[in-house]
């Protein structure tokens, strides 16, 4: 590890960061890549975005060998004990993003923990709906697992209906493109009649919209739409997409941040697990109260009379 400071061929040079993502995962990659590169700048240092396919990866061991440290976006599973050995090497520092790992002593960042979910499902039943399904395509992600299992939970503990919309998506598809296909082929054997749709991903919710309106049915009068963790696109699609409000990352990265940057003799600070205590529901236009669909539906039946 270069520490901060010194030379390199004789060079001051800046500190540089890997910002690791397993292949697959470019779209939560670069939801960070932008606040990563934002403290990175206030800190005088570099980043570069790396892609591995598995824990043996080549590519991945190299460089955690390079990097000063670095950040790991939704890592997926559990790493060997001889990664983690090579993982703190030398001093090095790494953090890992919307995954826990604080089991194995490494600091952890979680804007949306899983248990949030049940404050966006409380708010669709508020609306009146009894069942609410789930869709799915990336069903084996670090990010749609926990996700579907807070979900089932959520789900069994109040004795609601709902079914699980699922379908690994194909390497090199986008998630919105294969939402909408899965869509569209579910509609045409089962109605979504009286159900609300949740999405683990805002990608996923673009597309089963647009299934629906294709389907001849108004998301969020016809069927109401959620998502997760929309970010700030959410209140750009049409309609709006209710979905849990953005988390400030910028403040819990600087903290990483500064202790990546300190000298060794300078441990890691306070409980290695940041993340909120709450989140907001954004309430928007794809989520309907029930009352009001039946209103809409009245109305629409009289006009066609």
């Amino acid at each position: 590890m270069v520490s901060i400071g010194k030379l390199r061929g004789g060079l001051v040079v800046r500190p540089q960061f890997a910002v690791l993502a397993r292949t697959g995962e470019s779209e939560e990659a670069m939801k960070w890549v932008d606040t990563i590169g934002k403290v990175c700048s206030r800190f005088s240092s570099s980043f570069r975005l790396v892609y591995y396919d598995h824990w043996e990866d080549p590519v991945l061991l190299a460089s955690i060998d390079q990097f000063d440290g670095g950040f790991f976006i939704s890592p997926t599973g559990t790493p060997p004990k001889s990664f983690l050995s090579a993982l703190t090497k030398d001093g090095r520092r790494f953090v890992a993003l919307e995954r826990d790992w604080t089991h194995m002593g490494v600091p952890s960042v979680r804007l949306f923990p899983p248990v949030f979910l049940d404050r966006l499902l409380d708010h669709m039943v508020s609306l009146g709906y009894a069942r609410i399904d789930c869709l799915s395509v990336e069903v084996s992600s670090a990010k749609a697992e926990p996700l579907i299992a807070q979900w089932n939970s959520w789900r069994k503990s109040r004795g609601l209906g709902g079914k699980r919309i699922d379908e690994p998506m194909t390497s090199h598809t986008e998630a919105i493109m294969a939402a909408y296909q899965l869509m569209m082929r579910h509609m045409r054997i089962s109605p979504m009649d009286g159900s609300a749709l949740f999405c683990t991903c805002e990608a996923e919710a673009v597309g089963a919209m647009r299934a629906l309106s294709d389907h001849g049915l108004i998301p969020g009068r016809d069927v109401a739409v959620c998502t997760f963790d929309g970010r700030d696109r959410a209140a750009y699609t049409s309609p709006s997409l209710t979905s849990l409000q953005t988390q400030n990352a910028e403040r819990y990265l600087v903290l990483c941040m500064e202790w990546m940057r300190a000298n060794e003799n300078h441990p890691w600070q306070g409980p290695l697990l940041l993340e909120p205590e709450v989140a907001e529901v954004s309430i928007r236009e794809s989520t309907v109260p029930r009352h009001c669909t039946n209103t809409i539906r009245a109305l629409r039946t009289a006009m066609a009379v």
